[in-house]
């Protein structure tokens, strides 16, 4: 396999290339996916610009945490003691707030495997300080095999200190498409997370609406002006989804185009999953202002905060596999 590394504004991206042309392209700066190529196409999208995508409030493609989604307000309660979060969405806290892990830079190593590499992302969110307690060591990492199109993401974390914790990537995917007009998606779900229209914060776990049944492919687009979908102020898809059984070896969600797919398979109990509803800066290879990807997110439901205790090991992955249809 061939691995380059090189620096864009002090910070270092590492590209891997396999036997069989597969690409990948990580960054030191929230441990993140920057790049995937298959059959000579983008897999993901990211804004176009540098600068826009080293900012603290975009998302694509980085680790979020240590709390990600949406905080009502900024406080939080471990142990009986009140801890005070950064507001960054109105009165409220989203993805660990403009200081959470996708703005910070890990150390990372390059482990060389008969048949594969891992690359080792670690950082230490000290205690408080993101506003949460104990001294998290956190390590993401990566794995490329040299003869499959497809990459292991898992993420592994203990805390000295009783803390909330979660991780998710937050990594955009079109399948080399302009925009969702031509690609499908399943999700192995029959059940939602509903939220507040006013807030966007969780009510309650409810059956799939008609507009969000994936169980068989279906366009995102068929049903993404549903008036549902636009009276519950989310203006397309920003849903959590629960996944019907949790089972690593299911191809819990699908993304389709014309002629390539791309199956994930998790451990994580759910998949967020949003569809690019507001309009914001240039993307990569588009000119298209919305709806350019679909932001793929498995992670445990965030109908409530989840905690790990000291010593506990948090341990979740995801795989996302490429293939020709």
């Amino acid at each position: 396999m061939q691995i380059t590394q090189y620096n864009e504004s002090n910070y270092s991206f590492i590209k891997v290339v396999n036997e069989v042309d597969f690409s990948i392209i990580l960054c030191d700066l929230g441990a993140s996916i920057y790049s995937i190529v298959f059959e000579d196409k983008e897999m993901t999208y990211v804004p176009e610009s540098l600068d826009v995508w080293f900012k603290n409030n975009v998302y694509h493609g980085k680790t979020i945490g240590r709390i990600p989604n949406r905080v009502k307000g900024n406080k939080v309660i471990v142990d009986d003691k009140e801890y005070i979060l950064e507001r960054n969405e109105g009165e409220n806290t989203l993805h660990g707030g403009l200081h959470g892990l996708n703005s910070k830079v890990f150390d990372y190593e390059i482990e060389e495997e008969d048949g594969y590499i891992n690359v080792v992302f670690r950082y230490t969110m000290k205690d408080l300080e993101d506003g949460l307690p104990g001294d998290t060591p956190i390590q993401v990492v990566y794995t490329i095999y040299e003869d499959k199109s497809e990459i292991k993401l898992e993420f592994f974390a203990k805390a000295n200190k009783k803390t909330i914790f979660g991780l998710i990537n937050h990594a955009y995917f079109n399948l080399g498409e302009e925009d969702l007009s031509t690609l499908s998606m399943r999700i192995r779900a029959s059940n939602y997370l509903e939220v507040n229209p006013n807030d966007l914060l969780q009510i309650g776990k409810k059956p799939c609406k008609n507009c969000l049944n994936f169980k068989e492919f279906k366009p995102i687009n068929q049903d993404i002006n549903d008036e549902y979908l636009i009276n519950s102020r989310t203006n397309g898809y920003d849903h959590q989804f629960y996944f019907d059984v949790i089972d690593p070896s299911l191809d819990q969600f699908s993304l389709r185009s014309s002629n390539i797919q791309m199956d994930v398979y998790t451990d994580f109990s759910c998949v967020q999953i949003y569809s690019d509803n507001y309009e914001d800066s240039k993307g990569r290879g588009t000119d298209k202002l919305r709806r350019r990807a679909v932001a793929v997110e498995p992670q445990e439901s965030h109908e409530c905060l989840h905690y790990l205790n000291v010593g506990e090991l948090y341990h979740h992955f995801v795989i996302y596999k490429f293939r020709k249809i």
